[in-house]
């Protein structure tokens, strides 16, 4: 009973070390201060475009980097749960390569066997391509992917064409988002490819796996990110310009087998032009009752909308029925990733301009209904403060426990437009010191079921024995803190029924 005691004592000085509330860094994350921040080496080109969480809990961002080149190349960075690299993959945590002579990665997904898809372009003769890659588990390219080159690159005509982002199915195929262009205009492409990187040639109304928006003269659109729906239905999100200059978020959803879908929108697609300047949407996800949650941008403010299942705005969200939430921060602010809370919260990440020469990331956080969560950072919104004159957040997850990462970069100077895009590719082209960034916070409290408690109280007698028993109580009480970080939170209730 003493050394039960003890153990209990311990719990509750650490318990009112770490009093967190949603909207903190993790401090159990980096060095203490809740991020990691790391330059593969290059000067000019570096940030992260996306990231996942394995279920081993590791964290992988991907993006880009020009070390050594006059243009990009494919880069990926694994990390363990608590920020330290992960020397098992790649080289050292790190792995980078180059296929063509200007390459880069925009999109990431896991398949159920390890291995890491990341899509994006590469540049063949002159002429920018469609490009996924595999990863192995272990972070080496898997040659047994694509023609035996670890690669699955697709001319999709025109004289270019780019990946934003992936997508995977339930059946292990996967999809790519992103456009095709002529010399003047460019649209919407779709492609599905089977799990081996070969063409779905099932996919699509010419057998050939892709699906192309006609380009239409003057017009322009895109599709910066994809996701699938329960039923297996395709929906890819961007924009629509028209040539007067004007723009609207635009919304395409395929059926299973790669035809516009007649029940959504008009005749499969769904556009909402809000202001008279440039409107887009950059993140996408789906609700279980199937609505459609949009982050994006109607210039100056970052947004978010959320869409009936048959592609109408939801009346019951956001401001006066419109369904939709500006943001509003800094002078231009950019709605980049959208993520659902395990209690249908509802979780933005971007970045904004303070200034021409400042930038920061933010998150926000909104209830289920469309209202600004208080609760969450200051008054719903947490800010970064790296102290750089660059720092954005690009694309976030969340983690199962309920903890929030992010990911994106930083430099130390800001040059020309940082974030936009180049020929429609991303401009990540910075002064100074620039860096790949992963921050964590806290999200929601996840409540610890009561086999974890009961397990606690089991492993207590173990830990007590053992020769330093302090600090053994130390890390088992880390490691159930680290999974459910609110372990402690209430009163000491939780922690206590450890002793019981």
């Amino acid at each position: 009973m003493k050394r039960s005691i003890l153990f209990c004592l311990t719990l509750l000085i650490y318990s009112s070390l770490i009093s967190l509330s949603p909207g903190d860094l993790d401090p159990s994350f980096g060095s203490g201060n809740g991020y990691v921040s790391i330059s593969l080496g290059s000067s000019t080109i570096e940030g992260a475009s996306d990231v996942l969480v394995q279920p081993d809990r590791k964290i992988v961002i991907c993006g880009l980097t020009d070390i050594g080149l006059s243009g990009g190349q494919f880069a990926a960075i694994r990390y363990l749960h608590n920020g330290d690299l992960d020397s098992s993959f790649g080289t050292a945590g790190r792995f980078t390569y180059a296929k063509g002579t200007d390459d880069g990665a925009l999109g990431m997904v896991r398949q159920s066997n390890g291995g890491l898809l990341l899509t994006g372009y590469v540049k063949e003769g002159g002429i920018y391509k469609v490009a996924t890659m595999r990863l192995t588990s272990s972070g080496q390219l898997d040659t047994t992917f694509g023609n035996s080159s670890g690669f699955a690159i697709t001319d999709v005509g025109g004289v270019e064409s780019t990946a934003w982002d992936i997508a995977l199915q339930a059946n292990g195929k996967f999809i790519v988002s992103g456009y095709w262009s002529t010399a003047t205009d460019y649209s919407m492409v779709i492609i599905r490819y089977n799990s081996d990187g070969s063409l779905d040639t099932s996919f699509g109304e010419d057998g050939t796996g892709i699906v192309k928006l006609p380009i239409v003269a003057g017009n322009g659109s895109d599709a910066y990110s994809v996701t699938v729906q329960s039923d297996g239905k395709i929906v890819a999100v961007g924009f629509y310009g028209d040539p007067d200059g004007d723009s609207a978020i635009q919304l395409v959803r395929l059926t299973t087998t790669g035809r516009l879908d007649t029940g959504f929108g008009t005749n499969g697609i769904k556009r909402t032009a809000i202001t008279s300047g440039y409107d887009a949407a950059y993140g996408v996800t789906i609700q279980s009752d199937n609505k459609i949650l949009v982050a994006g941008v109607a210039e100056p403010a970052a947004l978010v909308i959320r869409y009936n299942a048959d592609g109408s705005e939801d009346t019951n969200f956001g401001t006066n029925g419109t369904g939709i939430m500006l943001i509003e921060l800094g002078t231009d602010a950019y709605g980049r990733g959208i993520a659902i809370q395990a209690d249908d919260k509802i979780v933005i990440g971007g970045f904004y301009f303070q200034s021409l020469s400042q930038v920061y990331g933010f998150i926000r956080r909104y209830t289920s209904s469309g209202s600004v969560d208080t609760t969450f950072g200051t008054q719903g919104t947490v800010i970064t403060a790296l102290n750089v004159a660059y720092e954005a957040i690009t694309n976030l997850i969340m983690q199962p426990d309920g903890k929030i990462i992010a990911a994106g970069g930083s430099a130390s100077s800001v040059v020309g437009a940082v974030v936009g895009t180049s020929n429609r590719r991303p401009i990540t082209r910075n002064g100074g010191t620039v860096n790949y960034v992963t921050w964590r916070y806290i999200g929601e409290p996840v409540e610890v079921p009561a086999s974890e408690l009961a397990a606690a109280r089991l492993n207590v007698p173990k830990i007590c024995l053992a020769t330093s028993w302090v600090d053994k109580a130390a890390d088992f009480y880390a490691l159930l803190r680290d999974k459910y970080y609110d372990f402690d939170s209430t009163s000491g209730s939780a922690t206590c029924g450890c002793c019981v």
